[in-house]
């Protein structure tokens, strides 16, 4: 493989080759396509192979490669041998310059473990997960304690060298010492918050004293002493890094027990002027972990309303999902802990149910019954909304988990009493949220609980009251998700219904479909629907394609299948980028062909009440299938030619008129005829586009026209393709809007190619009115603010020609300003715009020569200086130059 990349390199540009090593493009190579394991590979070659600045540089760009690939690294396994790596590296680099890598590379690893550490705080994390965050951050606890000892030790060397050192030193010693300071704040700051996560998953909070004098340093505490609010500047926390680390030792204090401690640490940073939004985001978060450990309900309860109710007399705003979480945990956890406390435990409990309430709400039921799971319904109380619901969820779950190890398909209907009981069961639990005395202020959950409801009917075999539920649960105010899944289970209910032997049901089944097809046309199961609602047509994404060319070949909507199938394909074609044009021309085709010949097999049969239809149906297919395959690099001409003779059968066989489509035939025959060079053909065709209109006309001009140009260009002396160019030219800038003033691209080529072209036949026939277009067409360049050499002088040549000297001049002037000085075009420039001044001007047109003459006292190369020098004499001649 690595072979196969120097291959590859071997093809790069000789502009890229000359530029860089070998080495060094390989290395762009591999960046470039983010092969970040192949990079490191070459890089730690590389590494080996250099000394000096260069080896430092490749160390600096592996260890910024090994950051974003721990980033990157989704299994321990990935991450422990980056980690390796990483070690590695660090051996060799000199430690004098390692110390921003040792802290970006341990600053990674721990923002790994820093999440896993957050999801064992929300009781999400497997006991794998808490045992990799744990094994991950000792380690990077003893790195970041190296490091902060070092760094340490730097800092101190360099305040002693600061107040001994020299005038001349001091600012490099300063810039030093700042950047040891900030490495030195940097390495403290994450080992504090390592020393912390470490104290919560190990059940050990005395490692918080550790955490607490490492965030010192950054808070002002004296060397080796723990932060104390007292010593930390407020003004300092509007600083992010400082306003995070007082945010640690309130949690850090609130570990150790000291409630009072932590409860002012994570005021101070709330209250602080200029906080960070980024830090303000988390206050609410800490602040429940701060309060529900000192059991201060009131105060959660306080922070739990401010957040939800931001702005007095507005909606609520439900707890995001992991705010939800985390007051549901703590809440939890301590009703579970204070069972001889009922006050606390009353108290808790009503904000548990407020957290269930937003989980509820943001639709997260995974997370109610995984909370239940783990902590009962006691703290949620007998009654009420979200009892009834979370017991009818567990009851569901319950049945499902039944059903999947029963053996039969869990996705139909259960068979065995015992199962049906269970989901009924369910469905009886689940009823009993429309009762809740509460439900009121749970309208919007109302519809996923009869959802729910409904799955458990369905799974039951009672498919009619499914049916019946799903309809309930689309009622408004269902949101648009939740209307479309209930509408679909309500069809699939009916549906299953009709093939139980209840063909009554059929018109309810068709009825949701119609409405599903005209909310939801863009969805997958409304492709599923199309296969049954012949005629709708609103499908046009890819698992519509699969699902339509998935039918068998044998079944009754085959063919209607395939017709919706190349429409679909002939859309993607005429969508698709340049790049995937010819895959999708010839994707479309191979299905158009199979539909062209279904379609005209009914065509041509006069029995079949759908022949007419038919026979439409070929039409548009057969000009679809010519625009695609005639539209290719390489076209297939004789595809197209087979569908023309299908084409011709049905039109004879229905006497179709198709007058209205004769230009757009004829330039099918065109690109026939230019793609098998049948210039028999050509003519013919052109001959017919001549008496037709529309925009296949301008499209016949714009081919024929980029053929003569590619012709001329080959023969730049054969006057027949000249004329060609100019007259296909003229009519595409005639048809074209604003194609003669228009700055674009493609007009400027445009007109660009036809003066070629004139001009070409001024000189060679003196064709005045050539002259006059070339002329016409290069001042349409000027104003169109597009100026070439070439361009120049032709409107230069064609001017002076026309008698229209002072143009002329201009151009002439213009080139020899653009011109590099001596070059032969830049002598021909200069005599032209002497010889066109010395006749309106023949006082500076001397001067002009004069300075012309110091310049270049033997006037200039052959046949220029010359000409100049004839110029010069005639010059001083009176009347000489007229």
């Amino acid at each position: 493989m690595f072979l196969i990349m120097v291959a590859a390199v071997a093809t790069l540009t000789p502009a890229v080759c000359a530029q860089a090593s070998r080495s060094d493009a390989l290395e762009t190579y591999l960046a470039s396509r983010s092969l970040d394991g192949a990079l490191a590979a070459h890089l730690r070659s590389r590494l080996a192979a250099t000394s000096g600045d260069e080896r430092s540089r490749t160390a600096e760009t592996l260890g910024a490669l090994y950051v974003r690939m721990l980033e990157r690294a989704s299994t321990s396994d990935e991450r422990q041998s980056l980690e390796t790596h990483c070690r590695s590296l660090l051996e060799i680099v000199p430690e004098a310059d390692s110390f921003e890598l040792r802290i970006n590379l341990a600053k990674t690893t721990y923002l790994q473990a820093e999440e896993m550490a957050e999801r064992e705080r929300l009781l999400l994390a497997s006991s794998e997960e808490k045992a990799e965050a744990e094994r991950v951050l000792r380690q990077v606890g003893e790195t970041l304690e190296s490091i902060a000892a070092k760094v340490g030790r730097r800092v101190e060397a360099l305040e002693r060298q600061e107040t001994s050192a020299r005038d001349t030193d001091i600012e490099a010693i300063r810039l030093q010492l700042g950047d040891a300071r900030r490495l030195r704040s940097l390495a403290r700051y994450y080992a504090g918050w390592t020393e912390y996560y470490l104290a919560l998953l190990t059940g050990t909070p005395q490692r918080c004293v550790k955490a607490m004098e490492h965030f010192g340093v950054i808070l002002g505490a004296p060397s080796g002493r723990a932060a104390t609010l007292d010593r930390a500047s407020q003004g300092m926390l509007r600083y992010e890094h400082v306003a995070r680390a007082a945010i640690g030792c309130a949690l850090a204090s609130s570990l150790l027990g000291n409630d009072s401690e932590a409860i002012r640490w994570i005021e101070a940073v709330e209250y602080a002027e200029g906080l960070s939004p980024a830090v303000a985001s988390q206050i609410f978060g800490r602040k429940i972990t701060i309060y529900g450990a000192a059991r201060r309900w009131a105060d959660v309860e306080a922070a739990v309303r401010r957040q939800r109710e931001p702005e007095r007399g507005k909606p609520i705003v439900h707890l995001n999902v992991g705010e939800a979480r985390l007051l549901a945990v703590t809440t939890l956890g301590a009703s579970r802990k204070d069972q001889d406390r009922p006050m606390l435990r009353e108290a808790a409990g009503r904000l548990a149910q407020i957290a269930f309430a937003d989980l509820v709400a943001k639709g997260e039921i995974g997370h109610v019954v995984d909370l239940v799971q783990k902590f009962g319904t006691m703290p949620l109380g007998d009654e009420g909304f979200i009892t009834a619901f979370v017991r009818g969820v567990q009851a569901f779950e319950k049945a499902r988990e039944a059903h999947k190890a029963s053996g039969k398909d869990p996705e139909a209907p259960a068979d065995s009493t015992e199962l049906i009981n269970d989901y009924r069961e369910a469905a009886r639990l689940l009823a009993g949220v429309e009762s809740a005395s509460d439900a009121a202020a749970f309208a919007g959950e109302l519809g996923k609980a009869r959802i729910r409801r409904g799955l458990a009917l369905y799974y039951a075999g009672d498919l009619e009251k499914a049916a019946e539920q799903f309809q309930s649960a689309a009622q408004p105010p269902a949101s648009s998700d939740l209307r479309r899944d209930a509408l679909w289970y309500g069809i699939v209910s009916l549906d299953l219904g009709v093939e139980r032997g209840k063909p009554s049901l059929s018109v309810a089944r068709d009825g949701l479909a119609m409405v599903y097809l005209k909310e939801f046309p863009a969805t997958p199961n409304a492709a599923k629907l199309l296969l049954r609602q012949t005629g709708a047509d609103l499908v046009p994404d890819e698992k519509a394609i699969e699902i339509l060319l998935g039918i068998e070949k044998s079944a009754p909507i085959y063919e209607a299948a395939r017709r919706q199938a190349a429409r679909l394909l002939y859309g993607a074609y005429r969508r698709s980028p340049p790049s995937r044009r010819d895959f999708a021309a010839l994707r479309f085709a191979e299905v158009a062909e199979e539909a062209l010949q279904l379609e005209a097999a009914r065509a041509l049969t006069p029995a079949d009440p759908g022949a007419k239809d038919a026979a439409d149906a070929v039409v548009v297919r057969v000009r679809q299938l010519a625009d695609a395959l005639l539209g290719m690099s390489a076209p297939d001409v004789a595809r197209v030619q087979n569908a023309f003779h299908v084409l011709e059968g049905v039109a004879h066989a229905h006497s179709l008129d198709l007058a209205s489509l004769a230009g757009e035939l004829a330039y099918r025959r065109l690109q026939i005829g230019l793609a098998t060079s049948d210039e028999a053909l050509v003519r013919r065709s052109e001959d017919e586009l001549l008496s037709a209109s529309g925009p296949y006309v301008i499209a016949a001009d714009r081919l024929l026209f980029r053929r003569a140009s590619e012709r001329f260009a080959l023969n730049p002396g054969d006057a027949e393709w000249a004329k060609r160019v100019v007259r296909y030219g003229v009519r595409v800038l005639d048809a074209a809007k604003n194609a003669m003033e228009s700055p674009d691209a493609t007009s400027a080529a445009l007109r660009n190619g036809v003066s070629r072209a004139a001009a070409a036949l001024w000189n060679t026939e003196q064709d005045t009115t050539m002259r006059d277009l070339c002329l016409r067409l290069e001042k349409a360049q000027i104003a169109a603010g597009l100026r070439t050499a070439e361009g120049l002088r032709r409107l230069a040549e064609m001017a002076d020609t026309a008698g229209e000297e002072s143009v002329a001049l201009d151009a002439w002037r213009e080139l020899s300003v653009g011109l590099e000085p001596t070059s032969e075009a830049w002598f021909e420039a200069r005599y032209h715009s002497l010889r066109l001044l010395a006749a309106v001007d023949p006082v500076k047109a001397r001067e002009g020569m004069l300075q012309h003459k110091v310049l270049y006292p033997s006037f200039g190369p052959e046949p220029w200086g010359s000409l100049l020098r004839d110029l010069d004499a005639a010059m001083a001649t009176p009347g000489g130059t007229k």
